[in-house]
């Protein structure tokens, strides 16, 4: 048994090289029954979805360029 929360999505300044940029990040935090799941298991799970969130693309557009967010409007 386990909770995953994820937190909003903001910008952090990164040093690669001495070159610094932002980098948009989102903090994961995992709570978890001790009695039901060990450290270990939980780790690797929150590992792989660093992972697979990380791995992430947008689906690409005509022209090589990502497909911009759907906006809808009523009127």
């Amino acid at each position: 048994m386990a909770t995953l929360f994820i937190g909003k999505a903001h910008d952090r300044m990164t040093n690669d090289g001495g070159v610094v940029y932002p980098i948009e990040v989102i903090t994961l935090s995992l709570t978890f029954d001790h009695k039901v799941v060990n450290g270990g298991g939980a780790a690797a799970f929150l590992n792989e979805v660093k992972t697979q969130l990380g791995a992430f693309e947008l689906p690409m557009q005509r022209g090589g360029q990502n497909a911009p967010p759907r906006v809808s409007s009523n009127g």
